[in-house]
């Protein structure tokens, strides 16, 4: 239970209606090891983790883009200066 605290997970109806699938589809994800699900017991709800483990943040990318482009620049700069 202290997996469903610690990170985001939603249950089957609520991960349907945000992804605008059917729930008959998202549970047969689940037991096809499509998504990254828990269930606390056979029978039990299925707890969806909302976003993949190798997915990364959209902040945390926004982040590295304009660090990117920072970077960028600078590099230019330097090297208008060089020739």
């Amino acid at each position: 239970m202290e997996q469903i605290l610690t990170q985001q997970y939603l249950k089957v109806p609520e991960y349907a209606k945000k992804y605008g699938l059917p729930e008959s589809r998202v549970r047969q994800m689940c037991l096809a090891k499509q998504l990254e699900a828990y269930r606390e017991c056979e029978g039990g709800h299925w707890y969806i983790r909302d976003v993949p483990g190798e997915v990364v943040p959209r902040a945390q990318y926004d982040e590295l883009i304009r660090e990117n482009q920072m970077l960028r620049t600078k590099l230019q700069s330097i090297m208008a200066l060089c020739t």
